[in-house]
């Protein structure tokens, strides 16, 4: 999924013509804001809506919202919510709860009424690309957990009979083999 996303992202990148593509990388279950500046239009043109898609299964929307006179949202998917910032030209979408299947490309779309029944579609100026990573996980695995504890225990014993067998034979004359960290100790007398 990830790399198809990546190689998608190459793909239309290089064929779509937008200004800058922002790079987004968070983990799952963060958040993360994607602040769109709507672009300027003629003084007869007045905003109407805007809409965040996104390039997954051919340009998905994501949220809408109607800026008319009572605002509304079409999503009703509560990790997405939008906010338009009074005296500036910028919308901010923020997205909470982010799972791996939110990566992909995201870009905003305004809506213009431009007289009656006339409506403009323009796109924003900027890409964001948002890469959600899973958490890491450990890399070791238990059956490499006990072989590494068997060896450490294993070395541990055959000190420990080194140990013993080096005792016994400054008391006693005896005849000490070792072989693989097992030592037999015969007593000569």
């Amino acid at each position: 999924m990830m790399l198809t996303s990546v190689f998608a992202w190459f793909i239309i990148s290089s064929t779509t013509a937008y200004g800058d593509v922002m790079f987004l990388r968070r983990g799952t279950n963060a958040s993360v804001e994607i602040s769109c500046e709507f672009p300027n239009i003629t003084k007869d043109g007045s905003l109407m809506a805007f809409a965040l898609k996104c390039h997954q299964n051919q340009s998905k929307e994501v949220q809408y919202l109607n800026l008319n006179s009572t605002p509304k949202i079409t999503n009703k998917n509560t990790r997405f919510s939008v906010k338009k910032l009074p005296k500036s030209r910028k919308v901010n979408v923020i997205i909470t709860n982010l799972q791996e299947d939110d990566t992909d490309i995201y870009w905003c779309v305004f809506y213009y009424n431009k007289g009656l029944e006339v409506q403009i579609q323009i796109n924003g100026s900027t890409e964001f690309f948002l890469y959600v990573e899973a958490p890491e996980q450990c890399s070791c695995s238990n059956l490499l957990l006990y072989v590494l504890t068997a060896v450490a225990l294993l070395l541990f014993f055959c000190v420990l009979i080194l140990t013993r067998a080096y005792y016994v034979s400054m008391s006693v004359p005896s005849v000490c083999v070792c072989v693989c960290c097992v030592c037999v100790c015969v007593c000569v007398r």
